[in-house]
C-alpha cells in the first residue's frame, strides 16, 4: 500500500527479530538497496553490528563492499572482531572472461565490485554511454556542476 519498498524491508527485518529464538540466523541477501547505495551501506553496516552486539548470529551477501573497513572498526570498538568474518566467490579472469569458480575463501572483499571489473573488462566507459544517449537526442548529464566529480567516482 503506501509504504515504500525501503519500509516495508525495515518492517520485515523487525518482524524477522521478533520471532528470533536462541538458534536462529539471520541471511541477508542484498538489504537496503532500495535506497541510496550510501544510505544502504551505513544501514546495514547499523544492522550487522547491532545483531552481532546482542548476540544474534547473521550473514550478509552484499555488494557493498566498502562496508568492511567500518564494520571492522565498529566489531573491533565492541570487542567482537572474532565473529566477524568475510568470505568471498573465487572467480578467474581468462581470456574468455571471468570464470566463477564456485568456492567460497575467507578474505576481506574486493576494493572495488566485481560487477565494476565486469563492466571495465567489457570496455564499458559511461562516457560512451552518455555520449550514445546524446547522439540520440537524449542528455542524462546533470547541470550540477559536480557532475565530473561523480562521473570520476563512477569509473
Amino acid at each position: 500500500g503506501e509504504d515504500s519498498s525501503m519500509g516495508m524491508e525495515v518492517q520485515r527485518i523487525r518482524l524477522l527479530r521478533s520471532l528470533m529464538t536462541p538458534g536462529s540466523i539471520l541471511l541477508f541477501n542484498e538489504p537496503m538497496t532500495s535506497t541510496s547505495a550510501a544510505e544502504g551501506a551505513q544501514m546495514c553496516t547499523d544492522l550487522l553490528t547491532d545483531l552481532a552486539r546482542q548476540g544474534i548470529p547473521s550473514i550478509l551477501v552484499t555488494h557493498f563492499n566498502h562496508i568492511w573497513p567500518g564494520l571492522e572498526a565498529d566489531f573491533a570498538a565492541l570487542g567482537l572482531s572474532e565473529r566477524l568474518h568475510s568470505l568471498v566467490m573465487i572467480a578467474l579472469e581468462t581470456p574468455e572472461g571471468m570464470q566463477y569458480l564456485y568456492k567460497l575463501e575467507e578474505a576481506p572483499p574486493p576494493p572495488s565490485s566485481h560487477a565494476r571489473a565486469v563492466v571495465a573488462a567489457k570496455g564499458l566507459r559511461l562516457e560512451d554511454m552518455l555520449s550514445g544517449l546524446s547522439a540520440r537526442g537524449l542528455d542524462v548529464r546533470p547541470a550540477d556542476p559536480g557532475w565530473d566529480r561523480i562521473r570520476r567516482g563512477i569509473l
